[in-house]
């Protein structure tokens, strides 16, 4: 996949990133969705993983391995499938955390939308104060190139994705 074009990998389990890098794949980024422990931050940081942060506790364990360079990561957002993610209400928690630290760097953000078949749906709008699908997660860049998290919300309405 990498030697087709791919710069980013994903997969479940930090054994499987290892398991890649250990089999020549070193190149391009293999973003871990896991929950941390402090052995597979570690091994994470070893291997080059990108860890996809859903918890305070995962950047919790990040910040005790005391990198030698900024370690970058993803952020996976809980919009309503409640299975991982930072809540949406830490967002701005995120976007602050990340302006003033400089050990760990938001990459990128992700998140999977519920219901992603149907926008709008009433969970959505529960969980998004009424926002449906059109909460817009983005990554901003700040002057000194670090990286923030900041949420936005378009005031357009909810949209619908055409049936097939």
């Amino acid at each position: 996949v990498i030697a087709a074009g791919a710069e980013n990998i994903g997969v479940i389990l930090v054994e499987e990133g290892i398991h890649l890098r250990r089999n020549g794949i070193d190149k391009g980024n293999i973003l871990a969705f896991t929950r941390l422990t402090r052995e597979s931050a570690r091994a994470a940081l070893e291997y080059r993983l990108m860890p996809v942060l859903s918890s305070w506790h995962d950047l919790d364990f990040l910040l005790e391995m005391d990198p030698a360079r900024p370690i970058s990561i993803h952020v996976k957002i809980d919009t309503g499938m409640h299975r991982m993610g930072f809540d949406l209400s830490d967002v701005f928690k995120l976007r602050d955390f990340f302006a003033r630290e400089n050990r760990i760097v938001c990459a990128g953000i992700c998140t999977h939308l519920s219901p992603a078949d149907r926008c709008g749906g009433s969970q959505t709008l529960e969980r998004e104060g009424g926002a449906g699908c059109n909460e817009e997660i983005v990554l901003e860049q700040d002057d000194r190139r670090r990286r923030r998290c900041a949420s936005r919300c378009r005031q357009d309405g909810p949209r619908s994705r055409p049936r097939r």
